[in-house]
């Protein structure tokens, strides 16, 4: 693994391990789904995720049995204050890293790659605002592709 700094001036840099993939774990591209949008009510109800606050998302009805993850685009938009989100499998606590970090106000996105838990992703306000969220669906892994039906392309 590298990393590389393109800019003029020094970078500190923090890579978190998020987990691995193998054989049989194959990776499922889907055309981009708009699954969460908490400024509309797009996978939840319209409303800001509150500060310090919990969303689980279930992604059952978007992929087939069996998915053991899913990749996801997040952006956070209109955040009232600077904090952190985390995207983590359905469960009673955040683990203690973070997928976006954002400022006051700043509108930031980041490819996620989050094991579900009963079909289910949690989202984490880790901020003293206000957040609204938006999540796209690009893709799965698990054993093999989804089934096709009749008008699917």
């Amino acid at each position: 693994m590298s990393f590389h700094n393109g800019s003029g001036g020094t970078v500190q840099v923090v890579a978190d391990l998020a987990g691995f993939y193998g054989p049989g774990d194959g990776f499922q591209p889907e055309t981009p789904t708009r699954v969460l949008d908490t400024r509309n009510g797009t996978g939840a109800a319209k409303a800001a995720l509150g500060a310090g606050s919990r969303l689980p998302l279930n992604l059952s009805c978007k992929v087939p049995a069996g998915t053991r993850a899913v990749v996801l685009n997040v952006t956070v938009t209109g955040p009232q204050a600077a904090g952190y989100l985390t995207v983590y499998p359905d469960a009673a606590a955040p683990p203690g890293t973070s997928n976006l970090n954002f400022a006051r106000g700043e509108t930031i996105a980041n490819q996620v790659i989050v094991p579900l838990s009963n079909g289910i992703a949690d989202f984490y306000n880790g901020s003293p605002g206000t957040v609204q969220v938006v999540a796209d669906l690009t893709g799965y892994y698990g054993t093999g592709p989804r089934p096709r039906t009749a008008s699917s392309p």
